[in-house]
């Protein structure tokens, strides 16, 4: 649409006339204005948060294209190629690399029965990506199998720790050789989901580690400093175990106290974290497995039959994707409990003003849980941007706020919800959402003359599956959106995210009525706040009482 020269300049908001401002090509070019300064730096903030959904909180993937050819760094190490177009395709080649394309050959020439795990996976990955149908730039689009999910987080794992800490020699190694890969493996995992939430890691060096020293150290983003001990149940049949180092007991919690025990026996100077996974092949389907009442139980007794411990954090997990190796269920169960730290995952019901303040002096421990829930999801692009912005991939169009917005009534795939006949017309997208009900998005569109309409545009399967990963950034910047059906929890922390900078007086007046005002007007600010946004919630719950 063209731009008439006495029109308000569309492309700021300078409020000038487009001739006197971007229509004039003599004039010196205006500066941004501060609500696109403002845009601007929402825009980076929406950048970098989506970022970090998918890489984690450890260091940004370092790469660039030059000449055809993608240069990635990792840690003091770069690699180019030509055929790195999307992420896994890069892991594909770390993984080689690291564990040694010799190795993989002999491996791979073994009869099925044979092989180890890591080529039963990459032959299994193969297979599945080979079935599926291709986009437009020739990649597979499904849902991962378990296969898939234990060889590209191996591969990652790897990448992670080299990025951010050292790879050492001993840790391939032990990945190698079959009875020592089990333990290696689920290192490589825990080490994983540390990275991915932000902690620095101290590895101990294989020569200088003994019956007696701990695995590795962990610092998180708060300068806490944590011994870490990682602990698996061998089952005969997984992982490269066999009859003569597993165990044939069908019950995946008769280990825990063993396991428990061994971690705390080892001398530690700092805070710590003890991984114990149940090598079970439950829960793949997210449902809570039958044992995990018992194993819970195990934990109570133990710390009730042990009252000199030390105390520690720890995380009974389930990562089976190896169990599950054809199947799309990709869960990971997690059991986090405080041993001998009685105000960490101990009480049944507990106050949401209490919750949230256990959850801030625990954040360390909650920052991992959310990482091993988030340990499938492997990037697919090397800068954070999504799959259907890669370059060659079928431009879908979707409004994006702050953005200029062309309406056209001739397009068939976007309607005014108001305005029959409306004329085309362009404008600034103010707000924006989307229905998976209705299979669209929903946005507001403000002309030049102030006037707003809502619009509707038809969303494809594609533009579905991204926003249901990233709603909080799908449409340009930051907003926090609802799950729908959300806890008492969730809608609590909602209401503190709203009202954190409302000021003091205004919170003061809303409870104003309250018969322990006086005793309110105390509370520091922080209090105050988490006191109002939970009778907010109570509130909710006398209207909805089977609310949980």
């Amino acid at each position: 649409m063209k731009v008439g020269r006495n029109q308000r300049c569309p492309y700021c908001d300078s409020g000038k006339k487009f001739k006197h401002c971007h229509g004039n090509p003599m004039a010196k070019p205006p500066g941004p204005s501060p609500e696109q300064h403002a845009l601007l730096r929402a825009q980076l903030e929406a950048q970098e948060y989506r970022r970090r959904q998918q890489q984690g909180h450890g260091r940004p993937i370092i790469s660039a294209v030059v000449n055809g050819r993608r240069f990635v760094a990792v840690g003091t190490e770069v690699t180019a190629s030509t055929r790195w177009n999307v992420f896994n395709e890069f892991l594909d080649d770390l993984i080689v690399r690291k564990i040694g394309p010799e190795w993989i050959a002999a491996e791979t020439a073994k009869p099925p029965e044979a092989q180890h795990p890591i080529i039963v996976w990459r032959g299994m990955v193969r297979a599945f990506l080979a079935s599926l149908p291709r986009n437009e730039l020739g990649y597979a689009e499904a849902k991962a199998i378990g296969a898939a999910a234990a060889y590209f987080g191996l591969a990652y794992s790897l990448y992670l720790i080299q990025h951010n800490a050292e790879l050492l020699k001993h840790m391939l190694n032990r990945l190698r050789v079959p009875d020592q890969f089990q333990g290696a493996y689920f290192e490589l995992v825990m080490i994983n989901c540390l990275v991915r939430a932000g902690f620095k890691i101290e590895l101990v060096d294989e020569t200088q580690r003994n019956q007696r020293n701990v695995e590795l150290y962990a610092t998180s983003p708060t300068g806490r400093r944590y011994s870490v001990e990682v602990k698996a149940r061998a089952v005969a049949g997984a992982l490269g175990k066999t009859a003569a180092d597993g165990t044939p007991d069908p019950d995946p919690t008769n280990r825990i106290r063993r396991h428990l025990s061994d971690a705390l026996n080892k001398p530690s100077h700092a805070d710590r974290m003890v991984f114990i996974d149940l090598n079970a092949a439950d829960g793949a389907d997210g449902t809570e497995p039958p044992w995990y009442p018992r194993a819970r139980q195990h934990l109570v007794n133990k710390e009730r039959e042990r009252p000199n411990d030390p105390p520690a954090y720890v995380f009974i997990t389930n990562f089976c994707y190896h169990h599950h190796l054809n199947s799309d269920g990709t869960a990971t169960f997690i059991c986090p409990y405080g041993f001998h730290i009685p105000d960490f995952m101990k009480a049944e019901r507990i106050t949401l003003f209490d919750a949230y303040k256990q959850e801030q002096k625990h954040a360390d421990a909650h920052s991992i849980v959310r990482a091993m829930e988030k340990y499938t999801h492997i990037p697919t692009t090397f800068d954070g941007s999504l799959p259907s912005e890669m370059p060659g991939m079928k431009v879908e169009r979707r409004p994006m706020i702050g953005q200029l917005y062309y309406y056209d009534p001739a397009d068939e795939d976007t309607k005014a919800v108001l305005g029959v006949g409306l004329d085309a017309f362009s404008g600034i997208v103010t707000t924006a959402i989307a229905s998976k009900e209705a299979m669209c998005f929903y946005f507001s569109v403000r002309r030049d003359d102030g006037r707003e309409f809502t619009l509707t545009q038809t969303m494809s399967d594609r533009q579905l599956h991204e926003w249901e990963q990233y709603k909080e950034t799908y449409f340009g910047v930051v907003q926090h959106v609802g799950k729908g059906n959300c806890s008492p929890h969730e809608m609590f922390e909602f209401f503190v995210r709203n009202y954190r900078n409302a000021p003091r007086t205004k919170l003061e007046e809303h409870m104003k009525s309250a018969p322990d005002i006086e005793e309110l007007k105390k509370l520091s600010d922080e209090d105050l706040l988490l006191r109002y946004c939970e009778r907010l919630v109570g509130a909710m719950k006398v209207k909805n009482p089977d609310w949980s």
